[in-house]
């Protein structure tokens, strides 16, 4: 079968970003020369006006002197489009380029799944087998996990980011794999049954990639190559889990500043839920496979993107290593990533057999909204028309100052810990992020600049819940009651947690109780809802809910985060030094 492969050659650019080597080495060819070479296939396919109004979706990174993008778009086989902008690496002045290699974070989880799924083609496993049959140090936690949890996020399984940074690590550390397996084999609870409901969870494709490895007797990374990239011509692309390993034309990443940009440091060496080094065009290659199957076939495909069912009969939106759902009228198959500076999104539209990759090296680059704007230029013709959305600067509704003060306070539910407040006669939400609201009516407020949105119950008074829709998933935070004087002698103390193997104080501060440890310094809690339960506003410290022994004496606690939930702190009956 014929393989597609990227066409190398890409038209139209500028060429301090076309080119990876110095014009002074070419003193024979004109600027106009190259402008000539430079045309290919993709000026037949798109207009001029659709390659300038691609470009000028990444108008604002397209300078030297900032961190940049790739981008590729692939129809019916045939790279369309493909370009850089910005620059790789600020230090050196290196342009992106098509052949820029970027780190594309949790976009690698389809290809963890994929190397899954080719293992039970091969008859080696299957997708509903207890992962500790393959796997036997996973340790008991009380439920079996099969392949299918991990690879839906319906597992249980903790997040290793979140267990780690609750132990005082940073995300700029070097997290190897052997890291997150030591992490694993801590375990000894899940955060729900399994197939009960959906969490994201990285350890989860951890654990799928060192299954991978145990069940194919071969380290995961040539495994992938093996199976997956050679078979499939990405030639740029491989699984970085050696952070020393040096790798030729690599972009770094970066945040933006006050006064211009800082790196963002990344030294991840661990494998299946990131880590995946590749380019946009290898990017758009592996989306064509969802056409022509060429890797697998058209079962295994329909497996991968069909979504997951909770054991309560909902059906999630997340499949195998993908996210299954629709833009502008058109099903869509897709993910994104986020690690440091790097951010990554893939779309492929299987009815108009064309996929997108968007790669940055900018924390505030927004890939996602950039394919999705790439997909307007693109296919603009076969799309449903484009739906007004809320505006992000005065409310779209005017919602009177009287309703808007009912609104005013602190909900909290494991997932979410959500402050408001009114600023200059508008809502806004100030904790977890600080971001204004737009209304579409007295009881429903988009977040601004994020998906998600606020439903107010109907009803006079102060609502006693608000249902927060994040990507369509609801959830249901209670309103938290004016804090009250509260004693909290009997909460001071020293706790420490046998899964991470970490100490935090608890103790008494200027303005009521809060957390310290060593590395993440001190964190403030105030009363949540219900005797013994404190809320704190980091995203790996949601909420505290102390225990008490069978005298009523407080002896543990049980820490909720985003993605961790009830993680077992044991007090200490002897204090240490600095634990007061």
């Amino acid at each position: 079968m014929t393989q597609h492969r990227p066409n190398r050659s890409f038209p139209g650019r500028t060429p301090w970003r076309n080119l990876g080597f110095s014009l002074a080495l070419m003193p024979a060819i004109s600027l106009s020369t190259l402008g000539v070479l430079a045309l290919d296939a993709s000026a037949q396919t798109l207009g001029r006006d659709q390659r300038s109004d691609i470009r000028q979706v990444f108008a604002d990174l397209d300078q030297p002197e900032s961190p940049g993008a790739s981008v590729a778009v692939m129809r019916g086989g045939e790279v369309i489009y493909s370009e850089g902008f910005g620059s790789a690496q600020l230090e050196y002045g290196v342009p992106v380029t098509p052949q820029t290699i970027f780190h594309v974070a949790s976009v690698s989880k389809q290809f963890t799944a994929m190397a899954v799924l080719l293992l039970e083609a091969d008859g080696r496993l299957s997708l509903d087998d207890d992962v500790r049959k393959h796997v036997p140090d996973v340790p008991d936690m009380g439920a079996v996990v099969t392949p299918r949890h991990l690879l839906q996020h319906t597992s249980g399984v903790r997040d290793q980011w979140e267990l780690l940074v609750t132990a005082g690590w940073r995300f700029d550390d070097v997290i190897t794999k052997e890291h997150v397996r030591r992490l694993l084999a801590r375990q000894r609870e899940l955060n729900f049954a399994p197939g009960s409901e959906y969490l994201y969870s990285n350890m989860g494709y951890s654990l799928s990639a060192d299954l991978v490895e145990r069940v194919s007797g071969m380290p995961f990374s040539e495994f992938a190559a093996e199976r997956i990239f050679r078979p499939l011509g990405m030639e740029n692309t491989h699984v970085h889990d050696d952070h020393q390993m040096i790798v030729p034309r690599r972009a770094y990443s970066y945040r933006a500043t006050d006064g211009g940009f800082q790196n963002a440091v990344l030294s991840y060496a661990n494998h299946g839920a990131t880590s995946l080094f590749t380019t946009a065009e290898d990017l758009v290659t592996w989306l064509d496979n969802f056409r022509t199957a060429e890797l697998g076939d058209s079962t295994l495909l329909d497996r991968m993107t069909t979504r997951g069912v909770l054991t309560g009969g909902d059906t999630i939106g997340y499949a195998l290593g993908v996210t299954v759902g629709d833009y502008r009228g058109s099903a869509t198959v897709g993910h994104g990533g986020s690690d440091a500076g790097f951010r990554s999104q893939v779309l492929w539209f299987p009815e108009h057999e064309t996929g997108i990759a968007v790669l940055s090296n900018l924390a505030s680059g927004n890939p996602g909204g950039r394919a999705r704007r790439v997909a307007d230029v693109v296919l603009g013709d076969v799309l449903d028309p484009v739906e007004p959305e809320p505006d992000g600067g005065e409310a779209a509704v005017s919602v009177p100052l009287e309703t808007l003060r009912r609104y005013v306070g602190r909900y909290e539910n494991d997932e979410i810990s959500l402050a408001l407040e009114i600023r200059d006669g508008r809502l806004w939400a100030t904790s977890p992020m600080e971001r204004p609201l737009a209304a579409r009516s007295d009881r429903t407020f988009d977040v601004v600049g994020v998906d998600v949105s606020l439903v107010f119950p109907e009803g006079p008074g102060l609502p006693a819940s608000v249902t927060a829709e994040l990507g369509g998933a609801p959830t249901t935070a209670m309103r938290i009651p004016e804090a009250e004087e509260v004693d909290v002698s009997p909460y001071v103390g020293t706790y420490y947690s046998p899964e991470v193997e970490t100490l935090w104080a608890i103790r008494r501060g200027d303005e009521g109780l809060e957390v310290y440890h060593l590395k993440l310094g001190t964190i403030g809690l105030w009363p949540g809802a219900g005797r013994d339960t404190f809320s704190g506003d980091r995203f790996f410290l949601r909420r505290v809910a102390f225990t008490r022994d069978s005298g009523g004496v407080v002896d543990g606690f049980r820490l909720t985060g985003s993605r961790v939930r009830n993680h077992r702190f044991v007090r200490l009956t002897t204090e240490l030094p600095g634990g007061g």
